[in-house]
């Protein structure tokens, strides 16, 4: 939540007229949704986390008295290349890390940055 400059901008931008204690309930989308605060239901067993979790992934966005993420389950966002690839994007080889060559599969393996949704939110 709110790691990068861009994302704390517009929390702030979003937030401006929510009280605090609701701000810090609140999440950011990736994709669908993007540029809007979204929030758990209040009564819902995930809402209700301590600490919360930090990504969830959603069915839909519900809109009632504020927009609310309709099925949402906690997720580890390593979990997002995978589960998602169309909305992942790989960078080219990071050259600060040397690659690797794996003998089992006899190829040479190097690192990327995946970046995730329009959002860019970096894995």
């Amino acid at each position: 939540l709110c790691e990068t400059p861009a994302e704390r901008q517009l929390m702030l931008t979003l937030g401006e007229e929510v009280k605090p204690a609701l701000l810090r309930r609140a999440y950011l989308s990736a994709d669908e949704g993007y540029g809007q605060l979204l929030w758990l239901r209040p009564h819902s067993e995930l809402a209700k986390l301590k600490p919360r979790p930090k990504y969830v992934a959603f069915f839909e966005i519900v809109v009632s008295k504020r927009p609310y993420l309709s099925r949402a389950t906690a997720i580890e966002p390593s979990w997002l290349p995978e589960a998602s690839p169309a909305l992942t994007t790989l960078s080219p080889p990071v050259l600060d890390v040397p690659p690797k060559f794996d003998a089992a599969s006899d190829q040479t393996l190097c690192w990327v940055q995946p970046t995730y949704g329009r959002a860019q939110w970096i894995l």
